[in-house]
């Protein structure tokens, strides 16, 4: 299944495929890899991010990191609303570097890797890109007239939400169960 060019896992007849079946069309690789053939047994074990869509979340989860003036400040207030706001910025904070450093979205350029498998269990992954959907998706949809002008910057947010998105469908096999 494709979504959006972002992210890839393709069955070979072009069906559905089992969870135990999936096979992702490109590892982590060079430009122009080519697909796992069957004299290579290794399948994805995660859901895999083209290096368009990882750049776009990357730059996401870099902006979240901004936040931390506000928590520095806020921690010193007395005002419960005040506290309650550092628990969440400090949750948005966590969870951004649990996807940078744990989820396999790494530090830094991607390089020339087309595609990245990201590495944490489905569940975990699921609760983090859910929450960061949810807030691209949001932010997306309330900012899409003003961006009208500046498609570029517009255009980032709609590649890491959909980059989101996309992961959220490779993950759903997996949390099903079996």
């Amino acid at each position: 299944m494709e979504s959006e060019g972002i992210l890839v896992r393709t069955p070979p007849s072009g069906g559905l495929l089992e969870k135990a079946e999936q096979e992702a069309l490109y590892r982590l690789g060079a430009a122009g890899a080519a697909p796992p053939s069957a004299a290579s047994p290794r399948r994805a074990q995660g859901p895999i991010v083209s290096r368009a869509g990882r750049d776009a979340l990357y730059q996401d989860l870099l902006a979240t990191f901004t936040e931390v003036e506000d928590l520095e400040r806020l921690a010193e207030s007395e005002d419960p609303q005040d506290l309650e706001e550092c628990e969440e910025i400090g949750a948005r904070v966590l969870n951004a570097l649990r996807l940078i450093q744990e989820g396999g979205i790494g530090w830094g350029k991607s390089g020339n890797a087309e595609f990245l498998e990201l590495s944490m269990p489905p569940a975990e992954l699921a609760e983090l890109v859910t929450q960061c959907h949810r807030k691209l998706f949001q932010f997306v949809e309330r900012e899409r007239a003003s961006w009208e002008e500046s498609k570029s910057e517009f255009d980032g947010f709609v590649n890491a939400r959909d980059a989101c998105g996309a992961i959220l469908d490779q993950l759903r096999p997996a949390l099903a169960g079996p």
